[in-house]
């Protein structure tokens, strides 16, 4: 791959989310840890949705049963803690059976754990994906050993037509989602966007795919197909945001449409009461009141 030319297409991308966010370069406080990572580690389930290498998230669990597990992970020199996708828990107790938790899983740095109201938060760092080889501890606190796969070569030109393409699925998000704008602010403190790897990742973590969807795209470790599945996913964002923003211009529309209407016969009344050809309700009120009682008393005259 040419290194100026594709230097020159990201740089691009950078500077036009730079204006946006307003990225400060000097921000590394959660920079990828260079040292080997754990050969063994503690886990924790979660349901909605898989957590990415590229993402750097708050996580909120309920002490009971996890604190003890997050308590081990804080005794650790490393403060790795692994994260793995349930998708449809069986258990009606929220501790899945350890068979119900995917192999496949993302190593995550823990940050500032705080226990308060029956919840613990902590701030996930997501660091390498990990494949779980054996189960050293199948209730809570779950233990076990993992592997970290590695991602094989790939042709460097389509490697750089599918950054490109991602690139520019992230762009057109940013401009449909105005919200996204902190998640990339995270991300581009950490990695550069020629970052292949966690760019794909990155691009999926921003999508509001199902469970099922996500994990497929964690599964996958060969690089050029992980990036042909975050598109697929970026693209079907791009048409919710599409569609989002077809229905809410519609709904401005008719609500704009009903405001005219409305002022527009308020003024008429206005007009016509200036004129003398209409009256207001109270002198309307006032004329029908009296127009009945002239009419109960030429009853009652009669009478």
């Amino acid at each position: 791959m040419n290194d100026e030319n594709r230097k020159d297409s990201l740089e691009d991308f950078e500077e036009d989310v730079t204006e946006y966010i307003g990225k400060d370069e000097n921000s590394k406080s959660l920079a990828l840890p260079r040292q080997s990572m754990p050969r063994r580690m503690y886990l924790l389930p979660v349901t909605n949705r898989p957590f990415f290498p590229a993402q750097v998230q708050p996580v909120v669990v309920n002490e009971d049963p996890w604190q003890e597990t997050l308590k081990r992970v804080a005794e650790t020199d490393h403060k790795v803690l692994g994260i793995c996708f349930v998708e449809d828990p069986e258990s009606e107790t929220g501790v899945p059976a350890s068979d119900e938790l995917e192999p496949m899983g993302c190593a995550v740095r823990v940050h500032h754990a705080q226990s308060e109201g029956g919840k613990v938060q902590f701030i996930a760092q997501g660091m390498q994906r990990f494949k779980i080889v054996q189960w050293l501890r199948r209730r809570p606190p779950y233990l076990v050993e993992v592997e970290y796969p590695e991602e094989p070569e790939e042709p460097a030109d389509e490697l750089k037509a599918y950054t490109l393409a991602i690139i520019a699925a992230i762009k057109e998000l940013l401009r449909t989602n105005p919200l996204y704008g902190e998640d990339v602010k995270q991300y581009l403190s950490r990695f550069g966007p020629e970052d292949s790897s966690p760019l794909a990742d990155f691009g999926a973590s921003m999508t509001s795919a199902p469970g099922r969807e996500l994990q497929d795209v964690l599964d996958t470790v060969p690089l050029l197909r992980r990036m042909e599945r975050v598109l697929l996913l970026m693209r079907k964002e791009q048409e919710v945001a599409r569609l989002q923003s077809e229905i809410n211009e519609e709904v401005n529309e008719k609500v704009q449409k009903h405001q005219r209407e409305f002022f527009l016969r308020e003024q008429l009344k206005v007009i016509q009461r200036e004129l003398g050809i209409a009256k207001d309700d109270k002198t309307a009120d006032v004329e029908r009141f009296e127009e009945r009682m002239a009419k109960l008393e030429s009853a009652s005259g009669r009478g």
